[in-house]
């Protein structure tokens, strides 16, 4: 992910601003209203210099909308994704409903779209056949960002590095695990309205206080006898990576391996070091990318601990089985699974995404930039993958994939992919409550 896997203070693994807000329904569209804009001074009227934006959620489009792409991904990897998917749906109790914009779409209706596509794609020979039996098929129901500003795809991976279970004076930093005196307060027990929305912190005599921040863990060892530590990495910087991440494949000096996978997080806002390299004009724009952001650390040893600092969220990690896992519970796809806000998309759906991702020449220099297209899943969410404006590319496993995750962050477009309805059948939509 493009340095951007962390929570906000009161969310899982995801923050959302706090707003009063009320659904609407109306044909091919789920949309917000906020209570705030019409009840503000001089909403009454609208200049006619002010623009004009279609409502957030979900709009059902044309294929001639969507225009041409071509998926030139593993198209045998999209098949089990698709089926892990699908499993996932038919494990989930009946009257489920998932997010669907600031609305709601029955488990019943994604789990009938996925075994839908699992059918054509059983009985597609290749992606190109796929996508023509699709459009025949399915609708594409395109996000529609506030402001309808393009969402914003980014791309993540699983880092490789080099660590130890053990202490060594060559594995100085500590990788934490969950601390005991950590606190996550449901904020849906107090507050229906807030339901799928966590507090943390910790307990001070009766108050519930903000957990430590990065500095305050790093700098003064204040988690020694509240933390475990499950394993030690070599720099403050693979540490950093790897939670950004939210996972990542110790090599272990023995020649073995290791998953940590995310566990928890201490409720501190995310805050990009990206963001303030670039305001600091320390990384020209266009040349910012994670590679950047890791050499100019190298080169400048003594901003490291400032620049990492700079971001309070703190990643717990837990040693973990198998390959990395999304929030569904289920292995990630490579270039097959994404990660989105499933308080705005729906769990475990399907869709087509489409951007733009460069290539490099023999320096490693961005040559150009080329369209992008891949059918893809939700299986996975992140900190700052937060509304309608963002998805999270899942690229896969070691120097590749980071080498192609580092530097994908364009605009793009997506779109759920939902069966043409008959008038006996139509889409079962509800508002959130």
């Amino acid at each position: 992910m493009a340095l951007a896997r962390q929570p906000h203070m009161v969310s899982l693994r995801k923050g959302q601003d706090l707003m009063d807000w009320t659904t609407s329904t109306r044909p091919g569209l789920i949309f917000v209203n906020v209570l705030g804009f019409l009840m503000a001074p001089g909403c009454a009227t609208r200049s006619p210099e002010a623009p004009i934006h279609p409502p957030e959620g979900f709009t059902a489009v044309t294929w001639e909308d969507v225009g041409p792409f071509t998926d030139d991904g593993d198209y045998p990897a999209y098949r089990r994704a698709l089926e892990a998917s699908a499993a996932w749906a038919r494990a989930q109790p009946q009257e489920k409903e998932l997010s669907f914009g600031p609305g709601k779409i029955s488990i019943a209706r994604v789990r009938s779209a996925l075994e839908g596509l699992v059918a054509l794609a059983a009985s597609a020979p290749d992606a190109a056949s796929f996508a023509a039996l699709t459009k025949e098929r399915f609708v594409p129901w395109r996000a529609v960002a506030p402001e309808s500003k393009r969402m914003l795809v980014t791309g993540y991976y699983v880092p490789e590095l080099e660590g130890s279970l053990l202490p060594a004076p060559e594995f100085p930093v500590p990788v934490y695990g969950v601390p005991t005196d950590l606190v996550s307060v449901p904020l849906g027990d107090f507050i229906p309205e807030l339901k799928g929305k966590l507090v943390r912190g910790r307990r001070v005599k009766d108050k519930l206080v903000p957990y430590f921040t990065r500095n305050e863990i790093r700098e003064s060892q204040v988690l020694a006898g509240r933390a475990p530590v499950v394993a030690w990495a070599r720099s403050e910087w693979d540490a950093f990576v790897m939670e950004v991440q939210g996972s990542g494949v110790l090599k272990l000096p023995d020649g073995g391996e290791k998953m940590l996978g995310y566990a928890d997080q201490n409720g501190q806002g995310y805050r990009a070091v990206g963001k303030l390299l670039l305001d600091e004009k320390k990384i020209p724009k266009e040349q910012m990318s994670m590679q950047a952001i890791g050499a100019y650390l190298e080169q400048n040893p003594a901003e490291a601990r400032r620049v990492l600092d700079s971001n309070p969220s703190f990643v717990f990690f837990r040693v973990s089985e198998g390959g990395a896992k999304g929030s569904l519970g289920f292995s990630l796809t490579p270039e097959r699974s994404v990660a989105v806000d499933m308080r705005k998309f729906p769990a475990g759906a399907a869709a087509l995404l489409k951007t733009e991702h460069p290539t490099l020449d023999s320096q490693g220099n961005i040559a150009s930039k080329g369209a992008f297209a891949r059918f893809v899943v939700n299986h996975d969410t992140g900190g700052a993958i937060r509304g309608l404006a963002r998805t999270d590319f899942f690229w896969g496993q070691g120097k590749v994939a980071f080498e192609k995750a580092g530097l994908m962050q364009h605009p793009g477009d997506y779109y759920l992919l939902l069966p043409k309805e008959s008038p006996s059948a139509p889409l079962s939509l509800s508002q959130s409550q």
